[in-house]
């Protein structure tokens, strides 16, 4: 019937073009195959997007791709490759906003290419190493800090971590407050007293009050 073809003629419209998502350094894209299962009619056989099967999809993205919350592998300076546990570290994809974008790519039915909306704690977004080539590597196993900025090593140090009953607890983190001249306070659960110590600056990396000072 008429009706049939009509139907079947907006399905191949509606999914003939070229659609590429950039996701964590990969170039994927969406076939007219994947597009129809996307595809339904409305009550007036207008063409109309499953929310839920977009939003299913971008969320498979997010669990493959996203560096948030997850360990990550790391070349390290004395170790070679090692294990660096989850930190505050990483990016994700902003799933709603994502799939308001696919939607509307999809009903304007043109060739697209963009990456996804995501939300990014330190590093480089959207990026299989978002850890990047300028970033502080502190080596707890050897006591040492190294400063590497697009890839040079321009500062190697010895430091002191934590002592034993407040050790530093690994991972991969940001730098999310810096200040000069201030005073650490706070409660030691291994000296069991308050503490206020003067020190000339404080970089501190996670959301547990740990830093370089």
């Amino acid at each position: 019937s008429k009706r049939v073809v009509d139907m079947f003629s907006k399905i191949k419209t509606a999914s003939s073009f070229e659609y590429i998502l950039e996701v964590g350094g990969d170039e994927l894209t969406i076939t007219p195959s994947q597009i129809e299962e996307w595809i339904y009619f409305d009550a007036n056989n207008q063409i109309v997007f499953d929310r839920e099967s977009i939003t299913e999809f971008v969320y498979n993205l997010n669990e493959k791709y996203s560096t948030y919350n997850k360990e990550r592998q790391f070349e390290s300076t004395l170790q070679g490759t090692i294990t660096i546990p989850a930190g505050i570290l990483g990016w994700a994809i902003d799933i709603e906003p994502t799939v308001d974008l696919m939607i509307e790519d999809l009903s304007a039915g043109v060739d697209v290419r963009r990456e996804p909306v995501v939300y990014n704690t330190g590093g480089v977004p959207n990026s299989a190493n978002d850890i990047g080539t300028s970033y502080v590597e502190i080596d707890l196993a050897n006591q040492m800090l190294y400063l590497y900025n697009e890839g040079e090593l321009i500062l190697s140090t010895n430091i002191v971590s934590g002592q034993t009953g407040t050790e530093t607890v690994p991972g991969a983190n940001a730098v999310i407050e810096m200040l000069r001249d201030t005073k650490l306070t706070g409660y030691s659960p291994r000296t069991e007293d308050d503490y206020e110590v003067p020190v000339s600056y404080w970089i501190r990396f996670d959301y547990i009050d740990q830093g370089i000072h």
